[in-house]
């Protein structure tokens, strides 16, 4: 070995230049030199013997003249096994005689060649590797060897390959995701072999009441066992998918006619019929599917898939869970339902486009009639559809489980303008925030209240946040202890709307409540030829008895006010005073009251 690899020309010029030496002389300096090129032979194989990536030096054959240790650990075969071996024993059968002598070729004609390659161990076992090859030549310019520096890089390659799987899978049923079912559906739609395809969108009824009473982990328990029965009503030739929390789609294609799809549909509907068992508890669900043929329902991916959507919302309508819920897309379908549809999509991406706002309504002290605090209501103004009503898009948000999130926003978003108006001198006032039920059923509401509370720099006893009279038919003692919770934090509470509910002065008397809000429409029932004002005055008047406040909503004339005022309603909102209107205008009513 140490005459075919030239490592060290400069010595070899020292021993040319000194042949005008004595014998002696020479001989002691070929000696010395001989040393030092020892010494440098062996640092240099104890470097390459204990480098963590594998080397092998062959002759101009192929034949192994020598390993390090990386790469006996490698491949498993000791040195004694591989020298004099010739290297090309070691590669894999995936690898032919065309690709092996491409490689070599471009290593004699270019001195390199690297890639990534597949070979066998010892036992046989494939791995991957890293392989730089490159020929070592002589002073005179021929190939005296070849050297291959191997680096193990199986565990990368399976990490890559696990990455790549879970791109396209859903985490907790392993089923396809989105991406990859927008990916197939494209790919066999742009075959345009196979004209039988189309699309089923799943999606479980009111499956969010099962995360919130039962809890996440038990509702994913729940979408494991539904995928169950899924699976056993589709072929294999059938991609699943699931797109969302509760929501499922499948490709079929090559069936023979519609009754097909039908069929699976009809599967998986019955297969609901017995109940879904999770850690012992029996469970009722159900599912509603939507159905887009391939073409006439849509030429792509997203067509198809928006209006299976829209035909699952169709198969909603129907409320009783022993009747098929099963609906097929047809082009004049129900407006509505497009409608809510189109919203649905919009309003998840509303707080990132910014077209949410927060407009501000003036509560009043009716004995003065000064500004006391503001109602914070949310406003959506969509580019192209501009301002959507709350009454549209609120009972959307919280059919979609968007509502958390858009109720935190607002909170968080009130806290912080009120707290600047504080900063800039204003007189304090309270800001009233409106809470969806679903909100309170979450246990860890009042934590992220305080989180705002913190985040926002905000005092507590400048808050309230308005209930509305529906939780008498939730299950009060859950809501109750998270109400006084919410108390404990400084907190004040308000029912809103009141007296269209069914609330009872028992309950009442349960809850933190410090205000009454009489609903708009009794206040409007003041001024009419009848002159109803017994519902009014009886609230005012219980409320008194239970040291509730109240404030009086939708004033709009001067005689609402009087009667208001003569039977002593502490706060009233309403056009009277002013419309809601957005911070910017608020604010100048607070300067106008501060200069007044």
């Amino acid at each position: 070995m140490n005459k075919k690899i030239n490592i060290n020309n400069k010595l070899n010029h020292s021993i040319i230049n000194c042949n005008n030496l004595n014998l002696c002389q020479r001989s002691s300096l070929d000696e010395t030199i001989i040393d030092i090129y020892k010494n440098k032979l062996k640092l240099f194989e104890k470097v390459l013997a204990k480098n963590t990536e594998g080397i092998v030096i062959t002759d101009r054959e192929g034949n192994i003249e020598w390993v390090n240790n990386a790469f006996t650990n490698m491949t498993g075969y000791t040195s004694i096994e591989t020298i004099g071996k010739n290297i090309i024993k070691l590669k894999s059968k995936r690898y032919d005689n065309v690709f092996c002598k491409k490689a070599w070729k471009i290593i004699l004609n270019k001195g390199i060649w690297s890639g990534e390659i597949l070979n066998k161990d010892k036992n046989g076992e494939i791995y991957n590797h890293l392989l730089t090859a490159y020929s070592i030549k002589d002073e005179y310019n021929n190939i005296i060897n070849f050297i291959g520096i191997i680096k193990d890089i199986t565990e990368k390659k399976k990490k890559e390959e696990k990455i790549k799987y879970m791109s396209f899978r859903d985490n907790l049923t392993d089923l396809y995701n989105r991406t990859f079912f927008i990916y197939k559906l494209d790919n066999e739609i742009s075959k345009n072999l196979n004209k039988n395809l189309s699309v089923l969108y799943l999606d479980l009824d009111d499956f969010k009441n099962i995360n919130d009473t039962l809890g996440h982990s038990f509702g994913d328990k729940v979408l494991q066992e539904f995928v169950i029965r899924i699976k056993q009503c589709v072929r294999d030739i059938d991609t699943v998918a699931r797109i969302g929390g509760d929501e499922f789609i499948i490709l079929m294609q090559q069936y023979e006619n519609k009754m097909r799809y039908i069929n699976t549909a009809n599967c998986i509907l019955n297969s609901l019929r017995n109940p879904i068992v999770v850690n012992k508890k029996k469970l009722e669900i159900s599912v509603s599917i939507g159905i887009a043929e391939y073409p006439n329902d849509g030429k792509n991916a997203e067509a198809l898939i928006k209006n299976a959507e829209i035909a699952m919302y169709k198969a909603k309508e129907n409320k009783n869970i022993y009747e098929k819920r099963i609906s097929l897309y047809y082009s004049d379908m129900d407006e509505k339902i497009k409608e809510d549809f189109l919203l649905s999509n919009h309003i998840r991406y509303a707080i990132e486009k910014k077209e949410l706002s927060i407009y501000y309504q003036p509560i009043i002290d009716i004995s003065t009639e000064k500004i006391v605090g503001a109602e914070a209501l949310l406003r959506w103004k969509h580019p192209k559809f501009g301002f959507i009503s709350p009454e549209k898009f609120i009972p959307i948000a919280e059919k979609n489980g968007l509502i958390d999130k858009i109720g935190s926003w607002v909170l968080e978003n009130s806290c912080r303008q009120n707290k600047e108006w504080q900063d800039k001198g204003y007189s304090p006032i309270k800001i009233s925030v409106n809470i969806s039920v679903n909100q309170l059923r979450q246990k860890s509401f009042p934590k992220s209240v305080f989180d705002i509370l913190r985040k926002t720099n905000f005092d507590s006893k400048y808050l309230e946040l308005e209930i509305t009279e529906s939780i008498s038919a939730e299950n009060i003692k859950n809501i109750e202890k998270i109400l006084h919770n919410l108390e404990k934090l400084g907190i004040s509470l308000s029912i809103d709307d009141f007296g269209t509910g069914y609330s009872s002065l028992g309950q009442l008397k349960k809850l933190p409540i410090s205000k009454l809000k009489i609903d708009k429409s009794f206040i409007n029932d003041i001024d009419n030829e009848h002159n109803n004002t017994e519902i009014p005055l009886a609230i005012i008047t219980m409320a008194k008895s239970l040291n509730i406040k109240v404030v009086a909503e939708g004033i709009e004339t001067k005689r609402q006010l009087e009667f208001l005022k003569d039977n002593k309603c502490e706060f009233g909102q309403g056009y009277l005073f002013s419309r809601p209107v957005d911070s910017t205008a608020f604010e100048k009513t607070l300067i106008m009251q501060k200069f007044a």
